[in-house]
């Protein structure tokens, strides 16, 4: 995946275990005032209640893409790069 944000990053997305994304759902809706009606948990409820819901939205983290980095940098890089 590639990022742009005045240049261009590649990176990795790594989904995060069921089990750990509701403090990070919770804190995306409270962040995030576009994404509160998709999520049918209201932004002040209790951890659990976004634990129950944590299955059905998938959360990713966005991570450096070192080997791409050093493809595009390194000997190799004419033949990797696109």
């Amino acid at each position: 995946m590639t990022l742009r944000h005045g240049r261009t990053e590649r990176c990795l997305l790594v989904e995060v275990p069921v089990a750990e994304p509701a403090p990070i759902i919770k804190r995306y809706l409270q962040k995030v005032p576009g994404a509160r009606p998709h999520i049918p948990v209201d932004r002040h409820a209790e951890l659990s209640a976004f634990e129950t819901i944590a299955a059905d939205y998938p959360v990713f983290r966005v991570d450096h893409d070192v080997k791409a980095e050093t493809a595009t940098t390194g000997p190799e890089a004419a033949v990797l790069r696109p």
